[in-house]
């Protein structure tokens, strides 16, 4: 997907040329179908654009999944201000020139059309443009992974991972918001993944902790006396564990402060 989009930027910043290495550097070999239809003079042409939505039809195909992330209090009202903004922002770049379509022959009005929708999805995924509550999340949850160092292949979840439930040192309290929002199939694998491997043997360290004393704990509000460090055990191993709800809010909190820059102040 990344190859998609990095070829997309370049078609859309009007140097298809660009696009069509990014697309070579993939396969490792030289296409001459592709270098006779992604040229210079190509841009914005039927065949060039049908191209490029070829491509972005590979990225829709991957599908998106459903997600739900609990929030701090104030975070839904602070996302929906931001949104409202950057919906202006895209109403004033539509209003740029470029993409007025009055006045123009049905054929060069689908290709204005076509390309328009190039360019906001290239603004989307770069983080330029987050009008969307999806593309906000998407974007923040990317620059999650970049930070931690995840944004890499992972191999296939095991079922036990998309079991459903909490994992085990799951911290969800205090958390008094629910968001739902859709991301790409693919991110949120990735994301599982991620939290999976990274926090596997503390996970299962943390379940032989609760099979030892689970009986003892069984029916007791306070731990029995002279069992406070048990506790000190649990909580480490907790620590240890990242769950993909944390990286849903840290990806939201970051979609946010990206938003807040494009719009502080406001800039057109």
């Amino acid at each position: 997907m990344d190859v998609i989009f990095s070829s997309l930027r370049f078609f859309v910043s009007g140097t298809p040329r660009g696009a069509l290495i990014e697309i070579q550097r993939a396969q490792g070999k030289l296409c001459p179908q592709l270098e006779k239809l992604v040229c210079p003079s190509a841009f914005l042409t039927s065949k060039s654009l049908q191209f490029m939505s070829c491509m972005m039809s590979a990225v829709r195909e991957q599908g998106t999944v459903p997600v739900t992330a609990r929030l701090p209090h104030g975070t839904r009202a602070n996302l929906r201000d931001l949104l409202n903004q950057e919906r202006m922002r895209r109403a004033a770049l539509a209003a740029n020139p470029r993409w007025n379509t009055q006045r123009l022959s049905r054929r060069r009005m689908s290709e204005v059309r076509a390309a328009w929708r190039l360019r906001l999805a290239v603004m989307r995924h770069d983080g330029e443009l987050l009008d969307t509550l999806d593309a906000l999340v998407a974007f923040g949850v990317r620059r999650e992974l970049e930070e931690r160092g995840w944004d890499r292949l992972w191999p296939a979840c095991p079922p036990m991972a998309r079991s459903a439930g909490r994992w085990p040192g799951s911290r969800e309290g205090g958390f008094p918001e629910q968001l739902s929002f859709r991301l790409p199939a693919s991110l949120e694998s990735q994301v599982r993944a991620a939290c999976w491997y990274t926090s596997a043997r503390a996970i299962a360290d943390l379940q032989d902790w609760q099979d030892h004393y689970r009986a003892v704990l069984a029916k007791r509000r306070r731990p029995p006396s002279g069992m406070d460090d048990v506790f000190v055990i649990y909580d480490r191993l907790a620590a240890r564990i990242t769950t993909t709800g944390s990286v849903w809010r840290a990806g939201v909190c970051k979609g946010i402060e990206t938003a807040s820059r494009l719009n502080g102040p406001y800039r057109r």
